[in-house]
């Protein structure tokens, strides 16, 4: 019996220190999560409000404690990558969300679309143009003016007028002094 207790006794002092450790790492990742909540969403993290604040409770720390706090990228690149997963993901709620963040912490404007524009290959149009419109509700709601200047390719009519050589576009032009109604085709090319 008494070696037992001191057993009991030894392993108890042991797990003190490692206790204490756990809970003084835990305080940090509760700073950290609320830091970063702020800094993204300037709220408050960990409110205990909601419908379910035991699983807010539980994701705020892990994306906003954890996730957030490991490496070095900075917050607008993380919240970058975080709006192109959440644009391919569909997670639209979750996107608006973010995509404010992202604005929040100096992503700018142009940069935040560009990143959506390139999901388009991966994903198509349809679920592209979902998070285009998630955005410019964001951008709406930010005061930042829609449409903007379109920074498009050069029309291909140019591209092409380079490529074909002159004996051709010679020819070209003759028949389209001939026939007249091959002009727009022309000025497709």
């Amino acid at each position: 019996m008494m070696k037992q207790a001191i057993i009991f006794l030894l392993l108890g002092c042991l797990m003190l220190p490692a206790r204490a450790q756990n809970k003084s790492e835990n305080m940090d990742r509760i700073d950290l999560c609320k830091q970063n909540y702020t800094a993204l969403f300037g709220g408050e993290a960990l409110t205990g409000e909601g419908t379910d604040p035991e699983f807010m409770a539980i994701l705020q720390k892990f994306i906003f404690g954890e996730v957030f706090a490991v490496g070095d990228l900075d917050r607008p690149t993380r919240e970058l990558i975080t709006c192109t997963i959440l644009s391919v993901m569909q997670t639209l709620p979750q996107l608006k969300a973010h995509a404010t963040a992202a604005l929040q912490v100096g992503v700018k404007p142009i940069e935040l679309r560009e990143a959506v524009y390139q999901c388009a290959p991966f994903i198509g149009f349809p679920k592209t143009l979902n998070a285009i419109g998630v955005i410019n509700e964001v951008f709406r709601e930010k005061g930042i003016s829609l449409p903007w200047k379109t920074r498009l390719l050069p029309p291909r009519r140019i591209v092409m007028r380079k490529v074909i050589p002159s004996n051709i576009r010679f020819m070209a032009m003759k028949l389209l002094r001939k026939w007249p109604m091959f002009r727009e085709v022309w000025a497709m090319m």
